[in-house]
């Protein structure tokens, strides 16, 4: 809101300058905060597509094999809503997968239409191994925070992507 001072000049009245402050301010933050997160994710990308590629993994295969070793069989289905990806991106990383000896499909018995993943025992050796090495990747990479701060941002991080 404008107003006229005793000098006859226009200005704005304090309380419409403290709040276009206070939106400039939380722009210019957001915009801060944004793009420290993308640097941060750059950093902990990279260190963690380098750890997994001593396996011959990546990141989105790693996040399959994870997804088996903690509960199989999993359908190709449930892969897709745990891992994220497209049905046809799961397929062809099931398919690389698969090729390899690291994870095998079987039709379900109930379901004939749907295919069962799990984890051969190399692909239980190979995500073994390479989960340790991004376990100590992720430990240096976040290493400058304590546990505690550790555990806010997860359950900052956590709050953004669940609004999405």
């Amino acid at each position: 809101m404008f107003r006229r001072v005793a000098s006859g000049d226009v200005t704005r009245d304090s309380s419409d300058l403290r709040a276009s402050s206070r939106r400039a301010l939380a722009t210019a933050h957001g915009v801060h905060v944004g793009m420290s997160l993308f640097l941060a994710w750059r950093i902990s990308d990279r260190n963690f597509a380098d750890a997994l590629s001593e396996f011959e993994l990546t990141p989105r295969q790693y996040s399959v094999l994870l997804s088996l070793a903690a509960d199989q069989p999993l359908s190709q289905t449930e892969l897709v809503d745990r891992v994220g990806l497209d049905r046809s991106g799961m397929g062809r990383q099931i398919d690389d997968l698969e090729q390899r000896g690291l994870v095998e499909r079987h039709r379900n018995e109930v379901d004939r239409r749907a295919h069962a993943v799990n984890l051969t025992d190399l692909g239980r050796a190979r995500f073994k191994a390479a989960d340790a090495a991004v376990q100590r990747t992720m430990a240096e990479v976040y290493g400058v925070l304590s546990e505690e701060e550790l555990q806010v941002l997860d359950r900052l991080l956590t709050r953004i992507v669940e609004q999405r």
